[in-house]
């Protein structure tokens, strides 16, 4: 994980084997994860100490087959903050830079 800045934070993730539905591709839940995460640590890079959060909405769009066994970039951008929800949208691409899953997801804030 890197925080490039306040807001803004980049993940590699790489689906292995242990990732696949029973047709053998990187089952959707996968980006799901991914993008939840990468979402919500963005949020969190907005918050001040003590301040916690939780996720309320996810919304993933797949685009192209995640493939096995490569790594990944999953981006994110805050969209907005506030004192109590944060918004942010992020992606999924693969080293060329070809957009597999893209995600918008609201973070509830508990301060």
């Amino acid at each position: 994980m890197e925080c490039t800045n306040e807001g803004s934070v980049r993940f590699t993730a790489q689906a292995d084997e242990r990732r696949l539905n029973p047709m053998c591709d990187v089952h959707g839940g996968f980006a799901a994860m991914v993008l939840d995460s990468v979402t919500a640590c963005a949020v969190h890079s907005m918050l001040e100490a003590g301040a916690s959060y939780a996720t309320v909405d996810l919304n993933v769009k797949m685009v192209k087959a995640i493939p096995k066994n490569t790594e990944l970039l999953a981006e994110v951008k805050v969209l907005h903050i506030s004192k109590s929800i944060g918004v942010s949208e992020g992606s999924i691409k693969s080293a060329d830079s070809t957009l597999l899953a893209h995600a918008t997801a609201t973070c509830v804030i508990r301060c």
